[in-house]
């Protein structure tokens, strides 16, 4: 592992990637916590909601950063 160069990066690029981990890393815990919790159901949609949320952002990533 070596020194990686951020200098490339644009601030919305950073913000999206402030946005998922914050957004999907949430649901995704909050999910995990619920179904140790014996919540299944509210545990599956927070995961659901994570995977839709790290859909959503991926796309957003695809459609205004990729050529």
């Amino acid at each position: 592992m070596g020194i990686v160069d951020l200098t490339s990066l644009t601030w919305e690029q950073f913000w999206i990637g402030v946005a998922y981990i914050m957004i999907s890393g949430t649901l995704f815990s909050l999910g995990i916590l619920r179904l140790v919790q014996q919540r299944v159901r509210a545990g599956l949609i927070m995961l659901g909601s994570a995977v839709v949320s790290a859909v959503l952002i991926f796309s957003v990533i695809y459609h205004f950063f990729l050529p």
